[in-house]
């Protein structure tokens, strides 16, 4: 991920008219791809089709996907939907760049030379050579799976099915946590937050307090260094008025420490489908709580609504329909 806005009609055609910055030299993606055309994919040596039309969006090469400096791996997905995903949208691995909003690459997410359709989550695995594990959701075409995924070229391996209580189920938005070496996760289309050891075997962490369903999920450190969770959902307006997007904040144990809402830039609620990161990085640019989403919208906000923080839109705002982040 991962947050989108209702606008007036005039904030969005002057966002729409701002373009995006590059650090890279392939060229800069265009937010406003997306048509009922095809463009063929050369993934895995093998040809597929995406809804796509911009040609830079091209596989670009193990030389591209390189997630420095400021940028996070972003997943992205070839259409809009809310959740539980909708099948059918081809998936990729993208680099976001938290300072200025720039998409620099793409590489598509594939296994035996297949886009998979309708990954619904990423994290990085902490050790050994960067790596991305990838859920599916109920809608995918290799539903409720766990993959690895290389990001340099997308090329993925089937780890195995993502299991609570013996039944498969469907996840979104998986992070990975430093503190304990636990994965978190929401099922897919509810407010249930899971956890597990080993990213394959989940039990029920808690239940969020909200008759929304969860969007988004991150990890925050303070500055005596505990980490705990933050979930958020799409839509609520329990806490900050007209403006919706209401948050929780838990021990990683699953004990609520207390609510608070992402307080939206404009009257009316956060889209469906988010995804959340926490980035406060000294080297780079601090912006704490960043939410992306499905319609292409990148913001920050430092202070929620209990500061009265309005979001501030990154580089303009507009990226590609992103639905989850992974730290570099």
């Amino acid at each position: 991920m991962k947050t989108s806005f209702y606008r007036t009609s005039a904030l969005f055609l002057s966002l729409s008219t701002l373009g995006l910055l590059s650090c890279e030299k392939s060229e800069s993606l265009n937010p406003n791809s997306f048509t009922n055309q095809t463009t063929t994919f050369d993934v895995a040596k093998s040809q597929t089709t995406s809804h796509f039309v911009n040609e830079s969006l091209q596989n670009v090469g193990s030389d591209k996907i390189i997630a420095v400096a400021c940028e996070n791996y972003s997943l992205v997905l070839s259409g809009i939907t809310g959740t539980p995903h909708a099948g059918g949208l081809d998936s990729y691995l993208a680099n976001v760049d938290m300072s200025t909003g720039a998409t620099t690459a793409m590489s598509a997410i594939s296994v035996g030379g297949v886009i998979v359709k309708s990954v619904t989550g990423i994290t990085k695995i902490p050790a050994g050579a960067p790596t991305i594990y990838a859920v599916t959701g109920q809608n995918s075409s290799i539903p409720r799976r766990l993959l690895r995924v290389n990001p340099a070229t997308g090329v993925s391996v089937n780890v195995g099915a993502t299991i609570s209580g013996g039944a498969s189920i469907a996840l979104q938005d998986i992070e990975h946590c430093t503190t304990n070496n636990r994965y978190y996760a929401i099922m897919e289309g509810t407010n249930r937050i899971m956890v597990s050891p080993d990213a394959l075997n989940w039990t029920l962490l808690v239940v969020a307090p909200t008759n929304y369903r969860l969007n988004g999920l991150t990890f925050q450190k303070n500055a005596a260094g505990v980490e705990t969770l933050w979930v958020i959902a799409g839509q609520g307006n329990t806490l900050c008025g007209v403006n919706f997007g209401d948050m929780y904040n838990y021990t990683l144990a699953g004990g609520l420490i207390r609510s608070n809402s992402y307080n939206a830039a404009t009257a009316g609620p956060v889209t469906p489908e988010l995804g959340l990161d926490y980035y406060q990085n000294t080297a780079c640019v601090v912006r704490n709580f960043v939410v992306g989403s499905a319609s292409g919208f990148l913001s920050n906000n430092t202070n929620l609504c209990s500061g009265g923080g309005i979001p501030t839109p990154i580089g303009g705002g507009i990226i590609k329909a992103t639905y989850d982040f992974a730290k570099r």
